[in-house]
């Protein structure tokens, strides 16, 4: 993704601060890139601080440093704290893109994946989903927000082995289409 020319995005979003969730790689860092490319402040997100304030520092390159916020999205009192941080910062959120997900050890037989495996999985991507969606809910209301929840297909076609994975990202793909009816009107003024 940061390999394209996103010049026709700059200053989209100028004036604008966002949440990216698991931003200290991969498709968090790429969209935490391309969120500052348009011109929006940019809060990353991540459980680990060297990559969150690594990525941070990276987004100086595309236009301004981004806010480093060390979370585990799946603890409420650390997912608020995030969120008054970013407000006290930036002033708002007008985006939040959930995107953290514990992905390690994702690969394991159905039958053979115990409640904690699940448990894990349901923590970092369903519940941090749901933290911050409650949480950052004042703040997009107030400013017309826009929320970005980040599933998969594995639920949707039903990838082998992929059960807690594939079961989080369906979740959060049904608290979506909830969230999006309830707040739908909200967002109209």
């Amino acid at each position: 993704m940061t390999e394209r020319n996103l010049a026709f995005l700059e200053g989209a979003l100028a004036g604008r601060s966002a949440i990216v969730t698991g931003a200290g790689q991969g498709l968090g860092r790429d969209i935490a890139i391309a969120l500052t490319q348009a011109g929006a402040r940019v809060a990353v997100v991540d459980i680990n601080p060297d990559t969150a304030d690594a990525v941070s520092r990276e987004l100086g390159n595309y236009g301004s440093p981004g806010l480093a916020i060390t979370c585990d999205v799946s603890q409420r009192d650390q997912v608020d704290a995030s969120v008054a941080t970013v407000v006290s910062e930036f002033g708002g959120i007008d985006i939040l893109v959930n995107n953290a997900q514990n992905v390690r050890n994702t690969q394991m037989p159905f039958v053979d994946t115990d409640e904690e495996h699940l448990m894990v999985h349901l923590r970092s991507g369903l519940l941090g989903t749901y933290y911050y969606l409650q949480a950052c809910y004042p703040y997009l209301v107030d400013r017309t927000g826009s929320v970005v929840n980040i599933g998969s297909g594995a639920g949707v076609g039903g990838l082998k082995e992929h059960f807690s994975y594939a079961a989080t990202k369906e979740a959060i793909r049904a608290t979506t289409r909830v969230v999006a009816r309830e707040w739908g009107p909200d967002a109209s003024g």
